[in-house]
């Protein structure tokens, strides 16, 4: 649902997002549940899954972010390489 969000100049809308730890059990079920709904497709009788809820994850890395894009980008280089 956009949120209307107040600037210097004019009110721009935004849309507010549900962040989930993907660490803790109970988030990470409720990020990976979601709110899927089924809902007919207009001008058609077909229906289809639709899941309304805007959400992104949050994990916490063990190795920090420098070590990991380089293990990342090795494993990459790695596998170009065949």
């Amino acid at each position: 649902m956009p949120i209307p969000f107040a600037t210097d100049q004019r009110i721009v809308m935004t849309v507010c997002a549900h962040a989930h730890n993907l660490e803790d059990a109970a988030q990470r079920e409720a990020f990976l549940r979601g709110d899927r709904r089924e809902i007919r497709v207009p001008g058609s009788s077909r229906r289809m899954v639709y899941d309304p809820l805007p959400r992104t994850a949050i994990g916490i890395t063990r190795l920090g972010t420098s070590e990991a894009v380089a293990i990342g980008a090795y494993a990459f280089a790695l596998r170009q390489l065949g």
